[in-house]
């Protein structure tokens, strides 16, 4: 080989490792369904089902359910999620993963296929919380 087809070859390799890395860092954006999903885990979702709920019935609700932290508006919440979802189908997982973003720790399930699931967080709150 002479040096112009070593060089031909390196930009060849460069090319496919630039193509290889820009398909790891694809972004998909979650669609209104994908939010409206995971709403049911923010406390301002629940605090809107808590008004027509008797404490009773919510307390049911609220043993088996986690949430997003309270703290966080609903626009960081789905910022988070996106941010999650993207990192975690880059890397290829499929399933219940939990991953940390900005200091929140959020459980993201992905199907099979790739797609956006739901998400949630770990909080848990009480009665007490939404009366």
């Amino acid at each position: 080989q002479n040096i112009a087809e070593d060089v031909a070859e390196g930009s060849i390799k460069n090319e496919i490792k630039k193509n290889i890395v820009q398909e790891s860092t694809e972004v998909f954006t979650l669609s209104k369904n994908n939010i409206q999903y995971f709403k049911k885990h923010t406390f301002d979702g629940m605090a809107e089902q808590a008004k027509y709920l008797t404490d009773e019935n919510l307390a049911k609700k609220l043993k088996k359910t986690t949430f997003f932290n309270k703290d966080l508006s609903e626009e960081r919440i789905i910022q988070y999620t996106q941010e999650a979802y993207n990192i975690l189908r880059n890397q290829g997982k499929t399933g219940l993963n939990s991953i940390e973003v900005n200091g929140e720790i959020i459980n993201v399930c992905i199907k099979t296929d790739g797609t956006f699931d739901t998400a949630y967080g770990i909080y848990k709150y009480d009665v007490k919380d939404f009366r």
